[in-house]
């Protein structure tokens, strides 16, 4: 008998739990939200609405602008009495309806339990980081899209499913690339847990914005000879690649190439580079010790090694400019050679160098002296300065 009560006590209790899981999911505790974005004048731009299956559903006659965050979401819970949700927690699937035209920056960047997303056949653009740090396991390119961002895939380690409608007259797929129509464009190169080395096929021109950003299984990349192009971010958050080689043909090398690939230890870059490319080349690269430089090199650019791997450096011959903050925060940086074409060293070039013990000028005492007149490169008194002229 006594046995028989337990069992009843527990049978309640399991039915009571689940009692209230429904009424919490089904509205009874939680109760869908929704928003209109609207311009200043009042008019709609794009709606959207999060029921309580946790569907996202975002529609409107125009290309989205502005970002649909967690904390956009979770605002407006918490303005309903919902203090602990979190979008992440409750957002599981997306689904944008027919008519919007375009998807924005980061658009459902950071939904991070998002398993499904559902496009409609009128996205024309996909934008940088739109469904960045998501869990989506397939999506589906619809007809209309004609402009796609490497970048919108970043952080979709799971993403397995690609599929290209049809009709797309812009975009191919060839296995996990996504391409031009003629095959000349790189757009995105999805990763693949079996695939650690890789060789861009050599019918690609130009490779695309943030094209391999995220790819968290290629150790080995070979860029050949005929590419042209490669764009801002190409290699971003690559974490496992330790080398790459450019081709020689390339005649532009986008901002930011190398940023957070921490363990890069082999760069081959080409040999007529003029400038290394903008905005933090090889920043927070952390196992970069060495890298050879081209001898047709002018310019050090801005943050080039910020926060880098590097022990040693020696800038070639007919360098002419090393740019601001250029060495920041490289701790491991013990020697320099700098030749005497250098004529600017900009200020913090060599701030927060804290192993740097020895550099080596290609001048006399008189020109160094000359040229860090003015500007506060961060140097240390107790770097010691050799000359060409002892």
């Amino acid at each position: 008998m006594k046995k028989k009560l337990l069992i009843a006590a527990a049978s309640c209790c399991a039915l009571l739990a689940a009692t209230f899981c429904l009424l919490y999911f089904a509205g009874g505790f939680f109760h869908s939200v929704s928003c209109r974005v609207t311009d200043a004048d009042g008019r709609e731009l794009y709606h959207w609405r999060v029921d309580w299956k946790g569907t996202l559903t975002v529609g409107g006659n125009v290309d989205m602008e502005g970002r649909i965050s967690e904390e956009s979401i979770e605002y407006f819970y918490y303005e309903r009495g919902y203090r602990h949700i979190t979008a992440s927690e409750i957002i599981r699937r997306i689904v944008v309806e027919e008519g919007v035209t375009g998807l924005s920056e980061n658009a459902f960047c950071g939904l991070r339990r998002v398993r499904e997303i559902i496009l409609p056949q009128s996205v024309t653009i996909i934008r940088d980081h739109a469904f960045s740090n998501t869990a989506i396991r397939s999506i589906r390119i619809p007809a209309a899209a004609a402009e796609i961002d490497g970048g919108a895939f970043i952080g979709c380690g799971k993403l397995a499913d690609i599929r290209l409608d049809e009709n797309n007259r812009h975009f191919k797929l060839d296995g996990n690339l996504l391409l031009s129509r003629d095959g000349t464009v790189l757009t995105r190169y999805f990763d693949r847990a079996d695939e650690t080395s890789f060789t861009v096929p050599e019918s690609v021109r130009s490779i695309g914005d943030r094209c391999f950003g995220g790819a968290s299984y290629l150790k080995e990349l070979t860029v050949p000879e005929g590419v042209l192009q490669i764009g801002d971010e190409a290699f971003v958050y690559c974490g496992e690649l330790t080398a790459i080689t450019l081709p020689d043909t390339a005649e532009h090398l986008g901002n930011a190439m190398f940023q957070f690939c921490e363990k890069l230890t082999d760069v081959r870059l080409p040999s007529g580079l003029a400038e290394l490319p903008d905005l933090g080349c090889f920043h927070f690269c952390k196992s970069l010790e060495k890298v050879e430089l081209p001898a047709a090199l002018k310019v050090i650019p801005d943050s080039a090694f910020f926060c880098s791997g590097l022990r040693e450096l020696t800038v070639p011959e007919g360098t002419e400019q090393i740019g601001w903050a250029a060495f920041y925060n490289c701790e491991a940086l013990e020697k320099l050679s700098i030749p005497a074409s250098v004529t600017r060293i900009e200020s913090g070039a060599f701030l927060d160098c804290a192993a740097l013990r020895e550099i080596r000028f290609g001048g006399t005492r008189e020109q160094w002296e000359t040229l860090l007149h003015g500007a506060d490169t961060g140097l240390r008194k107790e770097v010691a300065i050799h000359f060409a002229n002892k």
